[in-house]
């Protein structure tokens, strides 16, 4: 994880050190001192793309990622102008820029390079650098992320049509497992205690997938007739549980999250058959198509979605704005609703630049707010 980020003179103005040991960071402060920078610059780092680095002004940057080693990854940044005459009032103008990059894993450099030279020894320490960066995963949400005309439906469909794959193919492991019981082949006799508590020990997981419609009715009426019968059932019912359970977690964390900003007279509905949909609550009980959502129940959506469904479950996940459409109510909810995706994907971790205490809620205990460090610097 990203555990921390140093930058010096950021436009010339401003030094930072921020601090993102936790899960959860939030970035705050006020417009132009440099959030979305910041989390270009995350997103570049990630990516090594040392052409959008060079074109923002800063002396010194530094990352430190803690995964199984320790590595701290330095930018200084050289600037070359051209002279002018001495007493001019008139900005120097931008000759050169330079990036010295250097590369440290438990204290020891691996990589070190120049950027912006056409040494061919420095590009093969870049090399270097760019596979390690290849092996982390980066998920970034921008604040137009989940933005689309309302014309334009093909980002709601694409929403609909993933997520619809995945419980198909949900269906077809489960029902692969569910034929292996439909086999002459018989387990070794189980004992009516060691039935009954092994059913016990997934019977939720067991009762969330029948509310979904991918099985029925699995406890069976125990006897010694049927003991070796049960001895496979059990152990079949145990490998659906296992290979559905990422799929199954994460519709679950979607559908909490729906009903904790309650959608205005609509249920979602998740079915192994029909796949999600929403429906109205009316006589008719119509089916609304995701177009028809207001702006914030689309933006909903579409933001968990992304996080749920599209994010490596151990990616770093920057979101630029997430208050944008968002009912003052849902804002609140913003926090336990991420703690309830890393629930889903506990390696990942999240870096939330904001504008609203809301979004926040109680958690300034991991809030970089930069017109403080600023101040206080």
């Amino acid at each position: 994880m990203l555990t921390s980020v140093k930058i010096k003179s950021l436009f010339g103005l401003y030094s930072y050190e921020l601090d993102f040991s936790n899960r959860i960071n939030f970035v705050t402060g006020p417009n132009g001192f440099g959030k979305t920078t910041i989390l270009n610059l995350i997103e570049a780092l990630y990516s090594c793309n040392f052409k959008y680095i060079s074109g923002v002004v800063f002396d010194y940057f530094e990352a430190t990622i803690s995964n199984k080693t320790k590595t701290v990854i330095s930018i200084q940044q050289i600037r070359e102008y051209d002279e002018i005459d001495d007493g001019s009032d008139e900005p120097r103008s931008l000759k050169d820029v330079h990036l010295d990059i250097c590369m440290v894993q438990d204290d020891v450099v691996i990589s070190k390079f120049r950027y912006g030279t056409s040494d061919n020894e420095a590009q093969s320490s870049g090399d270097i650098m760019q596979l390690y960066m290849s092996s982390l995963h980066l998920t970034p949400i921008r604040a137009n992320r989940c933005a689309y005309s309302q014309s334009d439906t093909s980002q709601v469909n694409n929403v609909v049509n993933d997520i619809n794959k995945q419980i198909s193919l949900c269906k077809e492991i489960i029902a692969n497992e569910l034929s292996q019981i439909l086999t002459p082949i018989v387990g070794k006799a189980i004992s009516e205690e060691d039935y009954n508590n092994e059913y016990n020990n997934i019977c939720q997981e067991l009762h969330k997938l029948a509310e979904y419609g991918f099985i029925g009715n699995t406890k069976q009426a125990y006897s010694d007739a049927n003991s070796g019968f049960l001895s496979t059932s059990i152990q079949v019912l145990k490998n659906i549980v296992n290979a559905s359970r990422i799929v199954i977690n994460k519709l679950n964390v979607l559908q909490e999250i729906v009903e904790k900003c309650e959608f205005s007279n609509k249920i979602l509905s998740i079915k192994a058959d029909s796949g999600i949909r929403f429906i109205a609550k009316n006589e008719t009980k119509s089916i609304l198509y995701f177009e028809q959502l207001s702006s914030g129940e689309q933006q909903v959506l579409l933001l968990f979605y992304e996080l749920l469904f599209k994010s490596d479950i151990d990616s770093l996940v920057l979101i630029d704005e997430p208050e944008l459409s968002l009912h003052i109510a849902w804002k609140y909810l913003f926090i336990e609703n991420i703690q309830n995706i890393i629930g889903a994907n506990p390696q990942q971790q999240y870096i939330i630049f904001t504008h609203s205490p809301s979004i926040i809620n109680n958690r300034w205990d991991c809030t970089n707010d930069l017109f403080e460090i600023n101040t206080n610097k």
